[in-house]
């Protein structure tokens, strides 16, 4: 009982310095390993799970999705972890959403994946690499001759994971999606396509 005491009264996880830095690097590369294993590198892979024609990726996400979503709003609860979700604007969301499909469908990669990629010797991911670099001046050059015109459509989009009632409740949006990927992981797993 007194472990359960303390380990509800830790504080948040806030590193700063050399220790942020060197949890940063021990979390990437296990992250970096862990997207090599599951294939998520491979843009052959990657571009048969996007065309269906293997339901491993989407399996895995979802099941990902669920038991991840449950175990953040456990851990909220218990204030080892803090959510912190950025006001954005949603036109900004929406054009790095399109941006990242499109790059995701002619590549096979997205951002995270293309270093893994590299660093797993797949030359290919340069191009990635090179279209990431690019990002980021032509993001700079809308904000500052575009954003005027862009922030009279759309306001910021603030979202929550917290409910006020607390987890175990019907309104609590981690469970909602903890749930729907569940189902549509039992959905895709029992209906789906077999895999060797």
């Amino acid at each position: 009982m007194n472990k359960l005491i303390v380990f509800s009264a830790m504080e948040p996880l806030a590193l700063s310095g050399d220790a942020k830095l060197a949890v940063a690097v021990i979390y990437g590369l296990f992250l970096g390993v862990l997207l090599v294993k599951c294939d998520f590198s491979d843009r052959v892979i990657v571009k048969d799970n996007l065309t269906f024609k293997s339901m491993r990726m989407l399996k895995l996400l979802l099941l990902t999705l669920a038991l991840g979503m449950v175990v953040f709003a456990l851990l909220r609860d218990h204030h080892v972890v803090q959510q912190h979700i950025a006001s954005l604007p949603f036109w900004g969301v929406l054009a790095g959403g399109i941006i990242s499909g499109i790059g995701l469908g002619m590549n096979g990669l997205i951002p995270i994946t293309a270093v893994s990629a590299l660093a797993s010797g797949r030359i290919y991911a340069v191009w990635s690499m090179i279209g990431m670099a690019l990002a980021l001046p032509a993001a700079n050059f809308i904000r500052n001759n575009c954003g005027g015109v862009l922030s009279k459509f759309s306001g910021n989009i603030n979202t929550t994971l917290a409910s006020e009632n607390g987890t175990w409740v019907l309104d609590n949006p981690a469970l909602w999606v903890a749930g729907i990927a569940l189902i549509l992981f039992i959905i895709i797993a029992v209906l789906g396509k077999k895999e060797k």
